[in-house]
């Protein structure tokens, strides 16, 4: 994007001396101050009338190149702001992920090993962890190109209950899901619908690390999951509330009450749901309730 916006100021740059070139061109060829002042060429009306014309032609078009050379500038500055904070956020998030992957394979290293009681259990997360280590790698691809309007994707045929199953196996063993509760009710109809199963994946994961983010120890997560009228919801719900001067900036990028560096969790929800999946993402907070975020999706996204 940096390039094509780079490419498309000084493109503007030859537009507007070509104006000039054009209008002078014109000046001369025309012969303006006689048709002006009504005097022959040869009077210091016609020459002064011609230096002036063109005076105002070159200002006119200097002062309008200086707005938008200004303009062009600070959105390259913004986005190499974003840019850099997307870089930030996704160090964040994979060295996160990556120390849990050392985490379980030094358990698997230790002396007997193999003896273990749940050496099982942890063959299988040094799996999903190194699978997710991937997806999260994905996703900053993935998201970028969303950005940019340069993303595509391909639909297929989703087990609902199998998808869940995944989330929920992340989250249960996620550092930030430490000494918090994680419920989930099975989908036991064997229901599956058509969409891109990479990005609501990643929409549902985003969901629930918002939800453990912003609960306290020993609070419970929920995710729920309903079909109605051709279209599926997902929920998820935490205890906590979302203060008011907080809720209308909420999906704005880079706003994030985390600190530097975050910002793009709930951006990236509204983004991949409604450009991408044909989906809406709301949420309701109140004090009494506690705060759930709501995605709805076609159950055919073709």
């Amino acid at each position: 994007m940096k390039t094509k916006q780079t490419v498309l100021y000084y493109s503007i740059q030859l537009v507007f001396l070509f104006i000039f070139l054009l209008l002078t061109i014109g000046n001369e060829i025309f012969e303006l101050p006689c048709r002006i002042f009504k005097v022959d060429h040869a009077a210091f009306l016609y020459r002064f009338g011609e230096m002036l014309i063109e005076i105002i032609i070159f200002s006119t078009i200097a002062i309008f190149q200086l707005f938008v050379t200004r303009f062009y500038l600070k959105k390259i500055k913004n986005y190499e702001r974003q840019e850099e904070i997307l870089e930030h956020a996704f160090f964040h998030d994979i060295l996160n992920t990556a120390g849990a992957l050392n985490a379980f394979a030094q358990i698997l290293q230790m002396e007997n090993a193999e003896t273990f009681d749940e050496y099982d259990r942890y063959k299988s997360l040094v799996s999903l962890t190194s699978k997710q280590l991937i997806e999260e790698i994905e996703f900053q691809r993935d998201y970028k190109n969303a950005r940019e309007n340069n993303l595509l994707i391909d639909s297929q045929k989703i087990n609902i209950d199998e998808l869940l199953q995944e989330i929920v196996a992340i989250y249960q063993n996620h550092p930030l899901a430490k000494n918090k509760q994680l419920s989930y009710a099975a989908f036991h109809e064997n229901e599956s619908f058509i969409s891109n199963k990479k990005l609501l994946k990643r929409v549902l994961c985003n969901m629930l690390k918002n939800a453990f983010e912003a609960s306290k120890e020993g609070e419970t997560v929920t995710l729920r999951c309903e079909i109605k009228d051709k279209e599926i919801e997902f929920e998820v719900h935490n205890p906590g509330f979302i203060s008011p001067d907080i809720q209308s900036q909420i999906f704005q990028l880079l706003f994030s009450t985390k600190g530097k560096g975050r910002g793009i969790g709930t951006h990236s929800i509204k983004l991949l749901s409604e450009q991408y999946l044909k989906g809406k993402i709301c949420f309701t907070t109140s004090v009494e309730n506690g705060t759930t975020f709501k995605a709805v999706y076609p159950l055919s996204c073709q």
